[in-house]
């Protein structure tokens, strides 16, 4: 027949026996050496590992500390900008208007036309020559077609005088390209009348500018002006 042994006190027992009867009626002995734990000791720490972690958790759930600080630096930075406007809107409205000396405003005189020759002849101011057209039908023989304007109202007589045919970009007392004397009998008033001369120049027609680019400068001899 099988029997099983006791682990406790090593008796064999019969295969018909749930336990041992000789340990059935005893407490279990605990050895020297084995330590024993409560078990509410033990899960005590658990609970309050549970809950360090779930105000953890709470603590996560809120926005970072780097973020709050930017929004509140956006916030002041803001606010001292405006504050700043505000303070040099309101100081420039107390300031006072200043404007600028008003000077009475003088009407120009225009003065009256004198020539820049001494004892020049005044006519020189009323006498134009325009339309200047340069000729040479022969070869070293120079001809200048022109038109003599009396811009005054008075008729003049005997009218003579010089023309200095000049560069346009030429000062007035600069050197002549050219030049040219007219005689005329009589002028009626504001009368235009084209002429024919010879014309005295050192080169030639081709030579010479083009009529766009010349003027001519008067200089009346005839008739001369009273006392």
């Amino acid at each position: 027949m099988f029997t099983w042994i006791c682990p406790q006190c090593g008796r064999e027992v019969p295969p018909s026996a749930a336990e041992c009867p000789d340990c059935a009626g005893k407490t279990p002995v605990v050895p020297a050496g084995a330590m024993t734990f409560p078990v509410a000791a033990a899960a005590e720490p658990v609970r309050q590992g549970g809950r360090a972690a779930a105000k953890l958790r709470v603590r996560r759930t809120g926005p970072p500390a780097w973020l709050l600080a930017f929004v509140f630096a956006i916030i002041f930075l803001s606010m001292g900008a405006l504050g700043f406007i505000a303070y040099r809107v309101f100081a420039r409205r107390g300031e006072p208007v200043v404007t600028g000396q008003v000077r009475p405003v003088r009407t120009p005189q225009t003065a009256p036309a004198v020539s820049a020759t001494p004892g020049a002849n005044v006519l020189s101011k009323y006498i134009e020559v325009t339309g200047l057209r340069l000729l040479e039908e022969k070869p070293g023989r120079l001809e200048v077609e022109f038109v003599i304007v009396n811009h005054s109202q008075a008729p003049l007589t005997e009218l003579a005088g010089d023309v200095a045919i000049r560069p346009t970009t030429a000062p007035a007392d600069g050197e002549a390209i050219g030049a040219f004397s007219f005689k005329i009998p009589e002028m009626r008033p504001l009368e235009a009348r084209s002429l024919r001369a010879p014309l005295q120049s050192k080169l030639r027609v081709y030579e010479l500018p083009d009529w766009q680019f010349i003027r001519a400068d008067v200089t009346v001899t005839s008739p001369q002006p009273g006392p």
